[in-house]
């Protein structure tokens, strides 16, 4: 065969992975999730008053064990090698760092105490649940 007849290939591209079912509708799930929540707590409130009783020091122990959970297997997909890279990326993790922890925090206060969750001391304790259009009850003043 002559050069002119014969065909060469294109070079090969890399494709990304094409996105699974679960991924695909994240947000349907989430969404089902919600209402199954909503429905169940209707529908059986003692299993979570019980729940919601399972809580030491301000801390609910099965929402953190289902955290930790989640939070494990991003954990062990972490790429070791790659932390000797972070200074090449200086300006996305100075801006997470900025806003996490300088401008969070006093949003946060701010709108605790526009919406009159009282002093300082109790705002951080008062947070998610008054964030959440839930009055805070202290720990004695559950009804379980």
């Amino acid at each position: 065969m002559s050069e002119a007849t014969t065909l060469t290939r294109p070079p090969q591209t890399r494709q990304a992975p094409a996105m699974g079912v679960f991924e695909r509708y994240l947000t349907l799930w989430v969404a089902l999730c919600i209402v199954a929540g909503v429905v169940l707590g209707q529908a059986m409130p003692a299993v979570f008053h019980a729940v919601d009783g399972a809580t030491v020091a301000d801390v609910n122990l099965p929402v953190a064990v289902l955290v930790w959970l989640m939070i494990i297997p991003m954990l062990l997909k972490i790429d070791l090698a790659a932390l000797g890279h972070v200074k090449e990326h200086w300006r996305g993790t100075t801006g997470t760092v900025g806003i996490n922890w300088l401008v969070k925090p006093f949003s946060m206060a701010l709108h605790l105490i526009g919406r009159g969750a009282g002093d300082g001391r109790r705002c951080a304790r008062r947070g998610a649940g008054h964030a959440l259009g839930r009055p805070y009850r202290p720990p004695h003043a559950r009804m379980v």
